[in-house]
């Protein structure tokens, strides 16, 4: 007997909780690369792609990195590449914010012979490309790879921008923890090269620390403070 579709209902449970688990996964990680790496195999074991990943574009515009992408029988796309070597009908649409959908590469008018062949070579038959803009550039591209020609729906293209959302939150959430961290620790650095000392307090219990070169300055014990 053939499998029912999934009703407009089913279909959007399935994706929220798709994307409820997405969160719980991406959540503890701490390295940028990870984090696309398992958003994007997240979405192809999903979606039952061919390829999916991301390519980071570079403060400048003029170059894309693809580090580790999810593969399902091709090989996987890696290394840095020009922006400019993108398909002509693709950067414009990307820069400025749209998505764009290729349901039959071999087939498809705006694409060139070349293009085309480009696509064949890297077994992609279909594609789905999703920008993600802030301050108005162009700062990341999701890509999803089909082998074959097919018809993306409603539902996949909607995922797609969640996830590529979700994702882009979480690498700059965790870049900005190393950058905190890497701040924090030149900052211990700092002090203990000028020999300063430090101190913490606590305005609502009326407590808080001094480390041992700071007691020696103020000439009170190294530990525990308390408002006496």
């Amino acid at each position: 007997m053939p499998e029912l579709p999934e009703s407009g209902a089913q279909s959007g449970y399935a994706e929220q909780r798709f994307l409820l688990q997405l969160n719980d996964v991406l959540r503890p990680l701490a390295d940028p690369e990870q984090i696309q790496f398992e958003a994007a195999r997240a979405l192809g074991e999903h979606l039952g792609a061919s390829r999916v990943g991301y390519a980071e574009i570079s403060p400048d515009g003029s170059t894309s990195l693809v580090t580790r992408n999810f593969t399902d029988g091709v090989r996987g796309i890696e290394g840095r590449f020009l922006v400019d070597d993108f398909s002509p009908s693709l950067l414009p649409a990307l820069r400025a914010g749209r998505t764009v959908v290729r349901g039959d590469i071999a087939n498809d008018p705006q694409l060139s012979v070349a293009e085309k062949a480009a696509h064949v070579g890297l077994e992609v038959g279909a594609t789905v490309d999703v920008p993600l803009l802030k301050a108005g550039r162009l700062m990341a591209v999701l890509f999803m790879h089909h082998r074959h020609a097919r018809a993306w729906t409603a539902d996949d293209l909607a995922l797609l921008d969640a996830v590529a959302a979700r994702t882009w939150d979480a690498v700059e959430r965790a870049r900005a923890e190393a950058a905190l961290r890497d701040s924090e620790a030149q900052l211990r650095l700092a002090l203990e090269v000028a020999e300063l000392g430090t101190w913490s307090w606590n305005l609502e219990t009326g407590t808080g620390d001094i480390d041992a070169r700071g007691a020696e300055i103020v000439g009170l014990p190294a530990g525990a403070l308390t408002n006496v």
